[in-house]
């Protein structure tokens, strides 16, 4: 039974930008896969974005936002981690980070995986990147 290897890699939100843009190269077998398997996860982040941009407006976003962040700092949980959290898991962290937000919450625990990823990718953005995906979320 092969065991199971964790790369992490972070590079800036440039590069990031790039090669979401560019979901594929042919020069080597090793960045053909690396390509093969970000364009997945690009796939599952837009399909995540999607259906998150509607079932939350500008407001309640950007409250989401908020709490996740604040999670974050306190709980020193990193955001890779926290991305393959369950729905029940951040509706939970929610509670205990904002409990008056139990609306917020519920709702959260209803959300696909696909949609927690792209909810901790909005949450990780700051300046004119946070307020253009704010921007995307209905009325």
């Amino acid at each position: 039974m092969a065991g199971v290897c964790r790369i992490t890699v972070e590079i800036s939100r440039r590069s990031y930008n790039i090669i979401r843009q560019r979901a594929s190269s042919t020069e080597h077998k090793t960045s053909r896969i690396l390509a093969r398997y970000l364009g997945t996860y690009f796939t599952c982040l837009a399909e995540g974005e999607q259906t998150l941009f509607k079932q939350f407006n500008a407001p309640e976003a950007r409250r989401l936002a908020e709490i996740l962040c604040l999670a974050h700092e306190s709980d020193c949980v990193p955001w890779d981690e926290f991305s393959t959290f369950s729905a029940a898991r951040v509706a939970s962290v929610i509670l205990v980070h904002a409990p008056a937000e139990i609306v917020l919450s519920e709702r959260v625990a209803r959300l696909s995986a696909f949609e927690i990823l792209a909810l901790m990718e909005y949450a990780q953005l700051d300046g004119d990147a946070f307020e253009r995906q704010t921007a995307r979320f209905r009325g």
